[in-house]
C-alpha cells in the first residue's frame, strides 16, 4: 500500500530514463529526478535534472517576417545546479552499479512516508560487500528543503571509506528550443555568480541569462567534511574507517531559494539550511509523515481487493500533490517538476483536469492554484489587447509567468477555450466550498474578464445566432474552425454562470457587489448582452445523425483510413503533416463529449450517439483523452470501454505508452485518473450547489471508495456490487440515482445495476 517498487537490474537505458521520472522527488516547489548519486558511465543516456516550479529563463524568437501581434519571447523551466552527486570509495574502489556485482537491487517510492528509496547490496571487483541505502525527501513541510540520507554498511570487510558530496554548477537544459535566434541556441540558462563555503555550508548563487532571475542553494552535512572547489564544482569529503558489520550515515541537507519568492540574497537559503540541520533528519521525516497522513485522509482512492492497482492510483494522486505549486508564482507544469517536457509550461490541463482533484479533496491547495490565475490576470488582459480585442482577458495557451509562450503557432493561440477551463475551475471551487468571499475578492474578476472576451470574439449571424468563428477547440487535429461545439457550449455556460455568480454576490454582500461592479465597470447593459449571447448561442447539431457536431466543417471531411494506418504511425502528428490531419475526420482527443462530461445537459440518447460517433475517429494521441472517454463510457453504460480507457490512463506512464515518460509525467492524465474514478464510476456531477451521484462498479471489481470535501466537511462514499454507503458529519442534501436524500449521518441504499 502507498508504495511503488522496481527490482530489476540491469535495465535498458530507456527503462532507466523512465524510472528517473517515475521515482522523482518533488514537493510542488522543487523537483529532482531520480538520477543515481554516483553517476553513470560516459555516454550513458540520462536526463540529470533538478527544477524549481516557476523559475524560468526566456529567449527571443527568430521571425524575419514579424507579423502584428506575434509572440517574440519563449520561456523554459531551468535545470538548476546539480546537488545530487554523492560518490563512494571503498579503499581505492569506486562504487558503481556498472562494475563489480549487484547482489540485490531495489528502488521504491514510499508515498506514506514521502521518500524515494534505493537499496543495493554490492560486491566490489575485489570482493568487498557493502549494503547501501539512499533515501531522498523533498519536504512538504519546508518546501525549500531536500534531503539525501546516505547509509553505508560493511558486510565482510574493515577498510577506509570515502564519501564525496558534490555540487555541480555546470548545468544545461536537456530540451532545446527550436526556431530561436543564433545567440539563443545554447541550452545554458543558469550562470554561476558566486560559489563559496562558510562554516561548513556550501553556497552557490546563479542568474538566468534572459529573464534576469536568480537562485541560491545552500548545502550542509551532519558529518565533519573537508571542502574544496574545482572550477564550477564544489566538493565536500568525509573519510573514515568502516568496520565489518558497522555503518556510516551521511545526511545531506539542501535548500533552494529563488528571487521571485525569496529575493536575490543567499541569506535566506543559509538560514534555512542551518534550521534544517538543527532540527535533524528524523524530525523532518516525522513532519513529512504527518503531512501525508493528513493528505491521504481525504485524497485516498480505495480499490477493494486489488492492492497493486490501488497503489498505481495512489501514485497518480501523490504526483499531483508533488507537482502542485503552493504560491501564486507557480502552478502545475503539464509534465510536472520531473523533467523538461513542455518546457515547464502551464496549460489548461491544470484548470480542467488537475484542479478538480484539489477542489474535491484539498480545497486550501486548490485556492492557491486558483490564485496563480488571478495574479496573472492583468497579463492576460494585455494579451487580449495584443490579439486585437477591445475588452476581456485571453488566458495563455501555455505559459510560466502569465505571458503567452506558444511562439507564433496560431492554432495554439486560437485555443480560446482555455478561458472556459479557468472559469470552470473557479466555479467548481465556489460551488464545492461555498467560499463566496474568495469569489468576491478574486474569482469573480477572473470569471468576468474571461467572459467579456466571448462578446468581443463572437458575433451574430444573419439568423440572429451568436456564433464564434476562427477558434481551436480541445481537438488539436481540427484547428481554427468555426463554431466548435465544445467552445460554444462552454462559452454559453460561462456567460450564464456570470449571472448566477453576480446574483449570489449581490445577495451575500451588497456593498462588495457594488464595489466589484464599479471597479470592473460592469454595467447592466453588458450583463444583459452576456445573457442574450448565451440565449442565442449556436450549437452545431445533426438532426440526421442525432449527434452534436464538433464544428461546422467536421461532417464534411473524409474519414481517416485507420485500417491502413500502421500502429507505429501513432501519434499521427509525428508521421503526417498537420494539414493532412486537418482535412480528415480524425481526433487527437475528446472534444464534443468533453462538454457532455462537464455540463451533463444533453439527453442520454444524444450523449450516447455522440460518444459512439466520435469514439472510432479518436486516436487518443493526447494524454488528456483516455480519462474523458472512460468517464463518458461509464455515463452511457459502456462498462467494458470505461474500464479499458481507465486502465490505459492509469498505466500511461508506468508502461510508457507515449514513449516520452522520460520527458516528465503526464499530469493532466493523472488528474484524469482521479476524475475517471469519481466522475466516471462514482457518477459525480456538481451542477450549481447540488451534488449528484450515479455509482457503478467496474467489471471484475468488488468495490471502491473515495472522500469529498463539501462546504468544509468530508463525505465518505463507499460503493460495492450490492450497495452504496454515504457517511457525513453534517446534514447533507444529495441526489443519488436521481432521487434526493437528506442525510443526517449515514445513508445505505441498494446499488442500481
Amino acid at each position: 500500500m502507498n508504495e511503488i517498487k522496481f527490482e530489476i537490474w540491469p535495465m535498458s537505458e530507456e527503462e532507466l530514463l523512465k524510472e528517473e521520472t517515475l521515482l522523482s522527488t518533488a514537493n510542488g516547489y522543487v523537483g529532482m529526478r531520480a538520477n543515481f548519486e554516483e553517476g553513470y558511465p560516459e555516454g550513458y543516456k540520462t536526463i540529470r535534472g533538478t527544477y524549481i516550479n516557476g523559475f524560468y529563463d526566456e529567449m527571443s524568437i527568430t521571425d524575419d517576417k514579424q507579423s502584428y501581434g506575434n509572440q517574440n519571447v519563449l520561456q523554459t523551466m531551468v535545470n538548476v545546479f546539480d546537488v545530487q552527486g554523492i560518490k563512494l570509495w571503498i579503499d581505492d574502489e569506486a562504487f558503481t552499479l556498472f562494475e563489480g556485482s549487484v547482489l540485490k537491487f531495489e528502488r521504491s517510492l514510499d508515498m506514506a512516508q514521502g521518500v524515494s528509496i534505493r537499496k543495493i547490496l554490492w560486491q566490489s571487483p575485489h570482493g568487498k560487500q557493502v549494503q547501501i541505502e539512499i533515501r531522498r525527501m523533498a519536504s512538504f513541510e519546508k518546501v525549500e528543503l531536500v534531503t539525501i540520507d546516505y547509509r553505508v554498511k560493511s558486510i565482510n570487510f574493515t577498510g577506509e571509506v570515502t564519501i564525496v558530496s558534490e555540487v555541480d554548477g555546470r548545468v544545461t537544459n536537456h530540451k532545446p528550443f527550436e526556431n530561436l535566434s543564433a545567440e539563443d541556441k545554447s541550452n545554458e540558462h543558469l550562470i554561476i555568480t558566486d560559489m563559496k563555503v562558510e562554516d561548513d555550508v556550501t553556497i552557490v548563487q546563479g542568474k538566468t541569462k534572459g529573464s534576469n532571475l536568480s537562485m541560491s542553494i545552500a548545502v550542509t552535512h551532519n558529518l565533519k567534511m573537508t571542502h574544496m572547489r574545482d572550477g564550477n564544482c564544489a566538493f565536500s569529503t568525509y573519510s573514515g574507517l568502516l568496520k565489518k558489520g558497522k555503518s556510516i550515515r551521511l545526511h545531506k541537507y539542501i535548500i533552494f531559494t529563488d528571487s521571485r519568492r525569496h529575493g536575490h540574497s543567499s541569506a535566506v537559503a543559509v538560514a534555512y539550511v542551518r534550521e534544517a540541520m538543527d532540527h535533524g533528519i528524523e524530525q523532518w521525516y516525522r513532519a513529512q509523515k504527518d503531512f501525508l497522513n493528513s493528505f491521504w485522509r481525504h485524497s485516498k482512492l480505495e480499490i477493494h481487493g486489488d492492492v497493486t492497482l490501488e497503489s498505481k492510483v495512489d501514485f497518480n494522486c501523490y504526483q499531483l500533490l508533488s507537482s502542485a505549486g503552493r504560491d501564486s508564482y507557480g502552478s502545475i507544469p503539464a509534465r510536472g517538476i520531473t523533467s523538461e517536457g513542455c518546457y515547464g509550461h502551464y496549460f489548461w490541463d491544470t484548470d480542467l483536469y488537475m484542479l478538480p482533484f484539489f477542489i474535491m479533496t484539498q480545497p486550501d491547495m486548490a485556492r492557491e492554484l486558483l490564485m496563480y490565475r488571478y495574479q496573472t490576470l492583468e497579463v492576460s488582459k494585455k494579451s487580449a489587447e495584443k490579439l486585437g480585442h477591445t475588452t476581456g482577458a485571453k488566458i495563455p495557451w501555455r505559459t510560466i509567468n502569465g505571458e503567452e509562450c506558444s511562439g507564433n503557432q496560431l492554432a495554439d493561440i486560437a485555443q480560446y477555450q482555455i478561458n472556459v477551463a479557468v472559469a470552470y475551475s473557479f466555479s467548481l471551487y465556489w460551488h464545492m466550498t461555498g467560499d463566496i468571499g474568495f469569489m468576491a475578492s478574486y474569482g469573480a474578476e477572473v470569471m468576468i474578464e474571461t467572459a467579456r472576451l466571448w462578446l468581443d470574439l463572437g458575433n451574430y449571424d444573419h439568423e440572429g445566432r451568436f456564433v464564434i468563428n476562427g477558434v481551436t477547440g480541445p481537438d488539436a487535429y481540427s484547428t481554427i474552425v468555426n463554431n466548435n461545439y465544445y467552445t460554444n457550449s462552454m462559452a454559453k455556460w460561462h456567460l450564464l454562470e456570470i449571472g448566477k455568480l453576480l446574483r449570489a454576490l449581490e445577495v451575500n454582500n451588497k456593498d462588495e457587489y457594488n464595489s466589484l461592479t464599479n471597479r470592473l465597470k460592469l454595467s447592466l447593459r453588458e450583463t444583459k448582452a452576456m445573457a442574450h449571447a448565451a440565449k442565442t448561442m449556436y450549437l452545431p447539431y445533426s438532426q440526421v445523425l442525432g449527434v452534436d457536431l464538433q464544428d461546422d466543417s467536421f461532417e464534411q471531411k473524409a474519414p481517416w483510413d485507420f485500417v491502413n494506418t500502421p500502429m507505429n504511425s501513432f501519434p499521427l502528428s509525428n508521421h503526417y503533416h498537420l494539414l493532412t490531419l486537418y482535412r480528415h475526420k480524425v481526433l487527437k482527443q475528446a472534444d464534443a463529449i468533453l462538454a457532455h462530461l462537464l455540463l451533463d445537459n444533453r439527453s442520454l440518447s444524444i450523449m450516447s450517439k455522440t460518444y459512439e460517433y466520435y469514439e472510432p475517429y479518436t486516436t487518443h494521441d493526447s494524454s488528456l483523452s483516455y480519462c474523458v472517454y472512460s468517464i463518458m463510457a461509464s455515463r452511457v453504460g459502456k462498462k467494458g470501454q470505461a474500464l479499458k480507457y481507465l486502465m490505459r490512463a492509469i498505466d500511461l506512464d508506468f508502461d510508457d505508452k507515449s514513449q516520452d515518460t522520460k520527458d516528465g509525467l503526464h499530469m493532466g492524465n493523472m488528474g484524469g485518473v482521479y476524475m475517471s474514478m469519481v466522475y466516471g464510476y462514482g457518477g459525480l456531477r456538481t451542477i450549481d450547489d447540488e451534488i449528484s451521484l450515479r455509482p457503478t462498479v467496474p467489471l471484475g471489481w468488488t468495490g471502491y471508495g473515495f472522500t469529498l470535501i463539501y462546504r468544509g466537511s468530508p463525505i465518505k462514499i463507499t460503493v460495492t456490487n450490492e450497495e452504496v454507503t454515504i457517511e457525513v458529519e453534517h446534514n447533507l442534501r444529495i441526489v443519488v440515482y436521481d432521487i434526493t436524500y437528506i442525510i443526517d449521518q449515514i445513508l445505505v441504499i441498494t446499488r442500481q445495476q
